[in-house]
C-alpha cells in the first residue's frame, strides 16, 4: 500500500505494469507484484484508494477467452486429417479453438508444453503448414453470457496474444480481428469467411459478422513477440457475440510446407489498453472448457433400460453444465451391454444416437447400440469396452 505520490515506470520485464503504462501512485493506493526472476517482477492488479481501477489501466480485465494459454486439448493429439477431431475448415480441434482455412488439410495442429511465449516456458498452439498457398487461422466465438459487458455499442475492447513464426519470409503477414455478430444470442455462423481474398486484402466476412478493427500485417518474426491491437469499438449496433480471429494472410509467398506459426496467450479484455496476462487456475480452465467438451473413455458404465433387442436407453451426467444439447464423437468405440440376466452383448455398429439434454444440463441421455439379443424395457447397462467417445456443443 502506498503512503503517497511516485512515479513507476513500466518496463517489459524488470517492472510490466498493467496497461504498459507509467503509473503515478497516490496515499492509499494498493498493488499486488509477482516475482517471476531476478529483478523480473510484474504488477498484476493495481487499486486506486476509491476503489477504481488505473487510468487507461483497462477497466474490467478479466480475460473472456477460454484456454488462451493453450493448456487445454483434451484429445492429446496431433490434429491431423485423421485425428477424431481432424484439421478441417470449420472444425473446434482444440478445446474452444475454432481452425478456419482455404479447405481441408491446410494445417495440422496440437498444443506443445515447453519453450513457448516470451517467457520461454508457456504452453502454445503450433499450427504446422501442410497444404501451401492458402490462408488458415485460429478463432473464438464468445457466449453472449460471457461478453455481454462488452455490449451495448459504446465499449471498447483490446486483444493481446503472444506469437512467432518459423520462417518469417514465408509466413510473412500474421493479422488479428475482432468481429461483432449481431444476429440470434450464441446461433452464430461459425465459418465467418465468406472468401479469402487475395494476398494482404484479409477475407470478407460472412452476412452477420462486422470487422471491428482493420487488420494489419503485424510482421511477426522469427522470436516470440507479445502483439496488442487495442482501445477497439465494439459499436456494431445489436451484437450479440464476439469472435477474436488470428491468422496467416500470406498465399504467394506461403509455398513451403512445414513453416509453422505459434501463438499463445491470447486475451480480450474490456477497456482501452491490453493489460497483464494472467493466468487462471488449471482447474478452473479445464471446467471452463468442459462446457464445451467432455470424454468418456473405456470402463465407464451406464444405467438405462433396453429398447427392442437392438438398442439401450442410458444416462449420463456432465462435469459441469454444458453450452447447447451435444453431439457426439467418438474414436475406436466399442459398446458392451448388459440387460437383466442376458449375457453381455457387443454392439455391432457402436453408435450414438437420440441425445437429449435435460433442463439442468447436466443429465445427459442418449442411446447405445446395435445390439442383438437385449430384453425390451428391462433394466439394462452399458459398458464402453474400447475406444472413446466426447460430447461436444460449441458455438
Amino acid at each position: 500500500q502506498f503512503d503517497g505520490v511516485l512515479t513507476m515506470t513500466h518496463h517489459a520485464t524488470n517492472l510490466d505494469l498493467p496497461g504498459e503504462a507509467n503509473i503515478t501512485t497516490a496515499a492509499g493506493d494498493v498493488a499486488t507484484f509477482q516475482s517471476t526472476g531476478s529483478n523480473t517482477v510484474q504488477c498484476i492488479n493495481y487499486t486506486k484508494a476509491d476503489g477504481s481501477g488505473i487510468a487507461g489501466g483497462g477497466g474490467i480485465n478479466d480475460n473472456v477467452l477460454i484456454n488462451g494459454e493453450m493448456r487445454i486439448d483434451s484429445t492429446l493429439g496431433n490434429h491431423t486429417a485423421t485425428n477424431a477431431f481432424p484439421n478441417d475448415d470449420d472444425s473446434y480441434p482444440v478445446d474452444r479453438w475454432l481452425l478456419l482455412s482455404d479447405g481441408d488439410d491446410i494445417v495440422d495442429l496440437n498444443v506443445t508444453s515447453v519453450d513457448g511465449g516470451t517467457s520461454g516456458e508457456d504452453n502454445y498452439m503450433r499450427l504446422d503448414v501442410e497444404t501451401t498457398a492458402k490462408k488458415f487461422g485460429i478463432a473464438q466465438i464468445i457466449e453472449n453470457d460471457n461478453c455481454r459487458h462488452m455490449l451495448g455499442g459504446s465499449q471498447v475492447v483490446s486483444l493481446s496474444f503472444e506469437a512467432t513464426v518459423s520462417d518469417a519470409a514465408k509466413l510473412s503477414d500474421v493479422r488479428a480481428a475482432v468481429l461483432s455478430w449481431n444476429s440470434t444470442a450464441d446461433t452464430v455462423t461459425s465459418d465467418f469467411v465468406n472468401t479469402w481474398d487475395a494476398e494482404g486484402a484479409g477475407f470478407t466476412p460472412a452476412t452477420n459478422w462486422t470487422l471491428e478493427n482493420t487488420p494489419v500485417n503485424l510482421s511477426v518474426t522469427t522470436s516470440w513477440v507479445k502483439y496488442t491491437i487495442e482501445n477497439i469499438s465494439i459499436d456494431t449496433a445489436s451484437t450479440k457475440n464476439i469472435a477474436v480471429f488470428i491468422w496467416s494472410d500470406n498465399v504467394a509467398t506461403n509455398d513451403t510446407a512445414g513453416s509453422l506459426l505459434k501463438i499463445t496467450k491470447v486475451k480480450l479484455e474490456l477497456g482501452s489498453a491490453a493489460t497483464t496476462f494472467i493466468s487462471r487456475s488449471l482447474a478452473t480452465e479445464r471446467n471452463m472448457c468442459l462446457r464445451h467438451r467432455w470424454s468418456l473413455g473405456a470402463f465407464s458404465y451406464f444405467p438405462g433400460r433396453g429398447n427392442n433387442a437392438d438398442e439401450s436407453f442410458v444416462a449420463a451426467f456432465a462435469p459441469v453444465r454444458m453450452f447447447a444439447t451435444p453431439t457426439a464423437v467418438t474414436d475406436n468405440l466399442g459398446i458392451v451391454g448388459y440387460s437383466d440376466s442376458v449375457t453381455a452383448q457387443s454392439a455391432t455398429s457402436d453408435s450414438i444416437t437420440g441425445i437429449a439434454m435435460g433442463a439442468d444440463g447436466n443429465s445427459i441421455s442418449f442411446a447405445t447400440g446395435t445390439f442383438s439379443a437385449l430384453a425390451d424395457n428391462k433394466v439394462a447397462v452399458s459398458c464402453i469396452a474400447s475406444g472413446e467417445f466426447w460430447f461436444v456443443a460449441e458455438l
